[in-house]
């Protein structure tokens, strides 16, 4: 089964005109959900440190991920002490009422893809990882697990008014960043007419428009990033994202050690000329990853899977070994893979970076209010 977004999504045209009725009441719910929560009908959970929501407003991944480990690893860098909460997304734990810490024995089946990419990412930082369905609850199991950490980052959760936030915009020492990618808001309507969860004038407080770096610049030093110019946050500021070094998911004699793209691409030119490159992505917007694949390898063989595919039928069977000495995934997907060992897969990162004028943005509404659990400086 096929979960990527439809094509009518993209523009305004009679398919998306005809589902307008149903956006309609789609979006009604959603106002009547929302106003609930504000008059108290429903109860929130209050956080006592503050609170950072990386989600969005369009269904479907926008490249939130690299953003809250990049915040994450930052905001650890400045001396803060983040949490990170997540939902288990088609994962074994998010059947259940639970809220649990990811630990390194935890399979991305039991736990999600994403919390289990997090949490391998942040783990070197001691930065803890929880998920569960109700992300106030998460939150509150996470702080009473370590409650050293002063900062909760939320990914996902925008849409989640059981956890209670007083946003920044409005005075408050939480913050909502939506983040979009090239697709934008798609036709600018509400589902299932186009993409959008809620309206694209829904209030946030910092919008991060992400672009991705077509051609891998790599010198030997982290990727620095790119960004907007000058730093307003009442327009969409631009966070470049990069490709980082691919690594082979299973350590082999020929290869131990990462490799840029354009290494691999001359070992394929040197080594394998007569064969082809394989790219395999299960995440919601696949053209994202093989369309600066395709810059190094033109004639790409592509396998698009499903957003949160789980493998547990082999894909790489897909790719015949005498056809493809070569198969690049994402990292998200290399989580799922540890059961399928196949010495020709290559696990390619996205890596983003957070400015130093974002970062003293976050860091100032972050102190605000004389009872904030943080110090100021």
């Amino acid at each position: 089964m096929r979960l990527h977004a439809p094509r009518f999504w993209e523009s305004s045209n009679v398919i998306s005109w005809l589902w307008l009725p149903l956006a309609g009441i789609y979006g009604l719910i959603t106002w009547l959900r929302v106003l609930a929560y504000q008059i108290g009908l429903f109860a929130q959970t209050k956080l006592p440190v503050p609170l950072i929501i990386v989600g969005n407003i369009r269904i479907g991944g926008t490249g939130k991920t690299p953003i809250v480990i990049a915040l994450a690893k930052a905001l650890h860098a400045a001396g803060l002490k983040p949490g990170v909460i997540a939902r288990a997304y088609r994962a074994q734990s998010d059947q259940e009422p639970i809220s649990q810490e990811v630990l390194p024995h935890h399979s991305a089946q039991e736990i999600g893809d994403e919390p289990a990419l997090i949490a391998q990412q942040l783990a070197p930082y001691a930065i803890p990882v929880w998920v569960g369905k109700a992300r106030g609850r998460t939150a509150l199991h996470l702080l009473k697990a370590h409650p050293e950490c002063d900062v909760i980052i939320s990914d996902d959760g925008l849409q989640h008014y059981a956890l209670s936030r007083k946003p920044a915009r409005e005075g408050g020492h939480d913050i909502e960043i939506v983040v979009q990618d090239s697709r934008g808001v798609g036709n600018g309507f509400l589902l299932p007419a186009g993409p959008l969860r809620e309206i694209s004038a829904r209030p946030r407080d910092l919008t991060l428009q992400l672009t991705q770096q077509t051609r891998q610049q790599f010198d030997g030093e982290p990727y620095s990033g790119g960004f907007t110019a000058v730093f307003d946050t009442k327009s969409p500021q631009t966070i470049t994202t990069q490709m980082g070094l691919a690594y082979p998911l299973v350590p082999n004699a020929e290869h131990t050690s990462s490799q840029s793209l354009i290494q691999l691409a001359h070992w394929m030119g040197k080594q394998h000329a007569d064969q082809r490159v394989g790219a395999l992505a299960g995440i919601a917007f696949p053209h994202k990853f093989f369309m600066p694949l395709k810059e190094y390898f033109p004639n790409l063989k592509t396998i698009s899977l499903p957003d949160h595919a789980d493998f547990k039928v082999n894909p790489f069977d897909q790719f015949p070994t005498d056809i493809y000495p070569l198969i690049l995934i994402t990292e998200k997907d290399a989580v799922k893979c540890k059961a399928w060992l196949d010495s020709r897969v290559w696990v390619v990162p996205l890596e983003a970076t957070i400015s130093e004028q974002l970062l003293n943005w976050i860091s100032a509404i972050l102190r605000r209010g004389d009872q904030h659990p943080l110090k100021k400086e």
